[in-house]
C-alpha cells in the first residue's frame, strides 16, 4: 500500500473539515514533522481508499489526463510542422 502523508490543512480538504478538527483527528495517526517544517499525518487505509477515489473523481485531473496530453501532443505536432522550411 502506497505510503500517502498529508498536512493537516490538507487532511481537512480531504476531510472536509478545519485544520484545527484535522488536528484532532490526526492523533490518531502516524505523523511526523518534516524537513520543511510541516507536521504530515500518514493516511491509514481507509484514508488512503478516500483520497484515491477522489482523485478519480471526473471533476479531477487524472481522469482528463490522457486527453490533456493529446492536446499537447497536437499542440506540440502543430508548431513542428509551422517551423519546418
Amino acid at each position: 500500500m502506497p505510503q500517502i502523508w498529508m498536512t493537516y490543512d490538507e487532511l481537512g480538504d480531504l476531510l472536509d473539515c478545519s485544520m484545527e478538527d484535522a488536528r484532532h483527528f490526526a492523533r490518531a495517526l502516524d505523523r511526523k514533522k518534516s524537513r520543511d517544517g510541516a507536521t504530515r499525518a500518514k493516511l491509514d487505509g481507509s484514508l488512503t481508499e478516500l483520497f484515491l477515489a477522489r482523485l478519480m473523481l471526473p471533476n479531477h485531473s487524472i481522469p482528463r489526463a490522457p486527453d490533456h496530453l493529446r492536446e499537447v501532443w497536437a499542440l506540440m505536432n502543430q508548431k513542428s510542422a509551422v517551423s519546418r522550411p
